[in-house]
């Protein structure tokens, strides 16, 4: 046997050995996984988790957290409409408006002169390879993405408007129909995302589609429901909960929506044929 065919036949044999031990280890490892003490461990972890998230949404929703995110929401939303004017009067500034037209003709003499000249050039060529154009489908993408969410934290911090995947939840509920009622109540779901267990679930929103009520909140797994208003022809509205009841079965998801007064004395309306 030459020298080469023992190097293949070493390397063949540790091939083989390598295969053996990495399938012993998969074994020992899934012998120690479905042992009873690891079993027991896992099923403490879960426990311990769903013990800590009930905690901290008991501490979420209790009246001081609730106070205070109400109250920083409301600081937030009169510092956005106090630094608003500030931000238009700074830009129509005179500085403001010099510096633009002075770093706008640096860049243009720069842009006229024989390097920006030779720069444009070798960047339109590296624009035209498919990297560059793979390059300016990503930053177009990436920069959508970021202003869509940018948005939607703003719309979430201060709990007004619909946010981009509800209103494409919307869309696809509705049909190409425009919504005779539509708004945001206070109702949460399970839609299957990771912070349920601290928030609540996500947001039910509420559309009057002719005679139709649409109940959807969107997240992972977004739940819609489309009852006939006929249905709820019994439902009632209690101002002390400030509850809207439902009169739907106990084995309905959604069998409460809780909406200010005018808002669910409107929402009656529609259920009993009365419109606005």
């Amino acid at each position: 046997m030459t020298m080469r065919e023992q190097i293949s036949e070493i390397g063949r044999r540790m091939s083989v050995l390598g295969g053996r031990l990495a399938r012993a280890a998969g074994a020992a490892v899934v012998r120690l996984l479905r042992s009873p003490p690891v079993r027991a461990a896992g099923a403490f972890a879960a426990r311990l988790e769903r013990a800590a998230g009930a905690a901290l949404s008991r501490a979420l929703r209790s009246p001081p957290v609730q106070a205070a995110v109400a109250v920083l929401r409301a600081q937030s939303g009169r510092l956005i409409r106090a630094t608003g004017p500030a931000l238009v009067r700074l830009r129509d500034s005179r500085f403001v408006r010099a510096s633009a037209a002075a770093a706008g003709a640096a860049f243009g003499r720069l842009r006229e002169s024989h390097l920006g000249r030779a720069t444009g050039r070798a960047f339109l060529r590296l624009m035209d390879t498919r990297a560059g154009r793979a390059a300016q489908a990503w930053v177009l993408l990436a920069r959508t993405r970021c202003v869509v969410l940018a948005q939607d934290l703003v719309i979430f911090w201060l709990g007004k408007g619909m946010t981009s995947g509800e209103r494409a939840l919307l869309d696809r509920v509705r049909g190409g129909r425009d919504p005779d009622c539509l708004m945001r109540t206070g109702t949460r779901v399970d839609v299957g995302e990771w912070c349920n267990q601290w928030w609540g679930g996500g947001r039910v929103w509420v559309a009057v589609l002719g005679r139709e009520l649409a109940m959807l909140a969107h997240g992972r797994r977004p739940h819609v429901e489309r009852v006939p208003t006929a249905e709820m022809g019994a439902s009632q509205y209690n101002p002390v909960t400030g509850e809207l009841i439902l009169a739907r079965s106990a084995d309905d998801t959604v069998r409460r929506l809780r909406v200010p007064p005018l808002e669910g004395w409107r929402l009656l309306g529609y259920m009993t044929g009365k419109g606005d």
